[in-house]
């Protein structure tokens, strides 16, 4: 009697996903007298999803994968790159078994074999004529030796699955995989962003609806990748969990303000004071972004009042004065400088590098220093700057 009630606490207090019996997190399938379905095909079924990832009769895994990245690609760059990745793995390796039937895959095992069963899903209900209780169809859990699989399918019920079924449970697996990354317990989320972005649904949902879902997923970040020389940073990531995010519904973008962020800004070069440290971690007024890109950067109006200097490769401008408590820099939808407004300048001009003795606009192999302020091309008191693709400056005005 001393044993049992510290045992009988132990099975109490342990999570149901981890005192299963299986080993690892996993996909269900849900066997019906004529076909068998993934869970997820269901609960998207039930939450009327019209899922769709391409023509039955001509599609293959590869492009019902392809179709569902795409969809998530418009308004999440980084995750469906993740997804591309992780399932485009699993499709190798079916790809190769339907040429070399005996092979060897490199993440994934599929075979006659029974799936130990992993009370992971959290699921409410099956559909009436099929089994009770959904069976494992899959099992994942992170290799721990060189030759073990990430993935182990039943083929038994695999065989039984139709290209949609058989691709969405691939696309499960990757999404699983990402929850699980960050720190999922369950695979409730997974299963419906995959039902979600597997629907011709996702493809008219706006950027902050996605947002509003995935804050209640696992995904601890948003991350958007830098494309602007503007900012140093090559990425930028958003805590979906602990920053406050601002839904400013008429741009249909998201802000974070009081946002720390390393702009190629400097102080501006002096006689007296001959520093040009970069401005590290500066904490803007507000960072913006929609659909993987910045749109906008406020600055806080100390910084432009100081007379701070925005380097870029071939061009320098030097800030004057705030005109408006939000001074900012505009992105387009490339995620590019575009436009710098509420603020004067004291000047615009362009630099170069020195490349085998001579100077150069272009940065090169042979460039040896630089870059160089080229004073003769000194534009002073601009009241706008506008940047081309290319992030150069494409319009001056100047002050009358």
């Amino acid at each position: 009697m001393k044993n049992f009630f510290p045992i009988l606490l132990l099975l109490s207090t342990t999570p149901l996903w981890a005192r299963s019996g299986g080993a690892g997190n996993g996909g269900d399938a849900i066997v019906c007298p004529d076909k068998v379905i993934l869970l997820d095909s269901y609960e998207a079924e039930k939450m009327k999803f019209d899922v769709y990832l391409g023509d039955m009769e001509t599609a293959t895994w590869r492009s019902m994968v392809n179709v569902a990245v795409k969809r998530l690609s418009r308004v999440d760059e980084t995750t469906a790159t993740l997804l591309y990745d992780y399932a485009i793995e699993m499709v190798n390796d079916f790809e190769k078994f339907q040429l070399y039937p005996n092979s060897r895959g490199k993440s994934v095992y599929i075979g006659y074999d029974i799936i130990a069963e992993i009370n992971d899903s959290e699921h409410v209900s099956t559909p009436e004529g099929c089994e009770e209780h959904p069976r494992q169809l899959v099992s994942q859990r992170k290799p721990k030796f060189r030759k073990e699989f990430r993935y182990e399918f039943s083929l038994s019920l695999w065989e039984r699955m139709n290209i949609l079924e058989q691709s969405m449970t691939i696309l499960h697996e990757a999404w699983y995989r990402i929850m699980l990354e960050n720190g999922a317990q369950n695979s409730r989320a997974a299963r419906y962003m995959n039902g979600l972005v597997a629907s011709r649904d996702f493809e008219s949902m706006t950027f902050l609806e996605y947002i509003e879902e995935i804050k209640e997923t696992e995904l601890k970040h948003y991350i958007v990748p830098n494309n602007s020389e503007s900012i140093k940073q090559s990425e930028i990531h958003f805590d979906l969990k602990k920053h406050i995010l601002n839904f400013d519904e008429a741009n249909d973008m998201v802000c974070a303000p009081n946002f720390k962020l390393d702009p190629s800004i400097k102080k501006t070069y002096s006689i007296l004071d001959q520093s040009q440290d970069y401005l590290e971690d500066l904490k803007f007024q507000e960072v913006c972004f929609r659909n993987s890109r910045i749109k906008k950067l406020v600055l806080p109006t100390d910084v432009v009042n100081k007379g701070r200097t925005l380097r870029l490769p071939f061009h320098q401008v030097e800030f004057d004065k705030a005109t408006s408590n939000q001074p900012s820099i505009i992105f387009d939808d490339k995620g590019k400088l575009a436009e710098l407004t509420g603020m004067t300048f004291d000047s615009v001009m362009e630099m170069y590098y020195e490349c085998d003795g001579r100077k150069s606009y272009v940065k090169r192999f042979g460039c040896e220093r630089g870059p160089f302020i080229d004073h003769d091309t000194k534009i002073s008191k601009p009241s706008v700057v506008r940047f081309s693709e290319r992030e150069l400056p494409l319009q001056y005005t100047r002050a009358e």
